[in-house]
């Protein structure tokens, strides 16, 4: 059986994003569950705002029908999402709904796990609440625990030019998230193929 294939889409774009921080130091925590993972980077899938005035007159953008194309491969999603005045960045959301209109059960193929990093002490814990609720409205596969990492100034170093977490605290919640999410994650294969 070959390795099940995670992709770790971080809702930001800014280079020192603490998403895209967790989303890369998950790597090597699901490498270690004999999980292959890939970040999506979506700067290279840059889309416009969904307008379905747009989408009639235009059709539907390269960028969505390429990002689409890439989730399709994929066994597993985690989305990373930072916390924008309370919920998930517009980046990431409009992305979903590009996508959805590409192909509505594309996210429904895929295991989700949700994790967010914030400065404050609640770890986005109000984005990952409100994801979570576009997830439901979806009815999309969700792994029941999210990752929090608040005060995330402090979560992140760099070694050997790689984000690890600095906090063992933090280590320990990835790890826990990591394990659940893989457990099901091979548990969904083991039943899709049986």
């Amino acid at each position: 059986m070959t390795a099940l294939n995670v992709g770790l889409l971080p809702g930001s774009i800014r280079s020192a994003s603490v998403s895209r921080q967790l989303a890369a130091a998950l790597v090597p925590l699901l490498a270690d569950h004999g999980l292959d993972s890939e970040l999506i980077d979506l700067d290279e899938y840059p889309m416009s705002l969904y307008h379905g005035d747009d989408e009639v007159e235009q059709g539907q953008p390269a960028q969505a029908i390429a990002l689409c194309a890439r989730l399709v491969e994929l066994d597993g999603l985690i989305l990373v999402t930072p916390e924008y005045n309370g919920g998930p960045s517009a980046l990431l959301k409009n992305a979903i709904d590009w996508v959805t209109r590409v192909d509505r059960s594309v996210f429904k193929r895929l295991l989700i796990g949700l994790a967010a990093a914030s400065p404050g002490q609640r770890g986005a814990k109000n984005g990952l609440s409100v994801m979570r609720s576009i997830c439901d409205h979806m009815r999309l596969d969700i792994v029941p625990d999210d990752l929090s990492i608040a005060e995330s100034g402090a979560a992140f170093e760099t070694v050997a030019g790689v984000p690890v977490f600095a906090r063992s605290g933090d280590l320990d919640a990835a790890e826990l998230f990591v394990a659940s999410y893989a457990c099901r994650l091979l548990e969904r294969s083991r039943v899709e193929s049986a």
